[in-house]
């Protein structure tokens, strides 16, 4: 199940650092970039500098790059994606907080005699 892992984080990686340079320089600049350094005199497909120039896959993230126009995201996912990160943020303070909620007012009060 977890084969594929490692290689799949190492791509969302990727695509991560690529957005974040597209947001910064351009779509277009970055595909640029990439499609430079993956076709460096000496860099090719089964070089050993390829994948750490480049990462396995450069003309996918080529593709991806040039392929598509990122969408802002509207105001109600942008709320939505906020009460899910409060929610998972508070969850546990909630599940260790419960025992105490529940046992909140069932002490019995202590007569003066005693």
């Amino acid at each position: 199940m977890l084969r594929g892992y490692a290689d799949q984080v190492r791509r969302l990686a990727e695509m991560a650092a690529d957005d974040q340079a597209a947001h910064r320089h351009g779509r277009r600049a970055v595909a640029k970039a990439l499609l430079e350094m993956s076709s460096a005199p000496g860099v090719g497909p089964g070089a050993p500098g390829l994948p750490a120039m480049t990462g396995a896959d450069p003309a996918g993230r080529i593709r991806r790059l040039i392929g598509s126009t990122p969408r802002p995201a509207s105001r109600s996912l942008s709320a939505l994606m906020l009460v899910a990160t409060l929610a998972v943020a508070l969850l546990p303070v909630a599940v260790a907080m419960a025992p105490a909620a529940l046992l909140a007012d069932t002490a019995h009060p202590v007569s003066a005699g005693h």
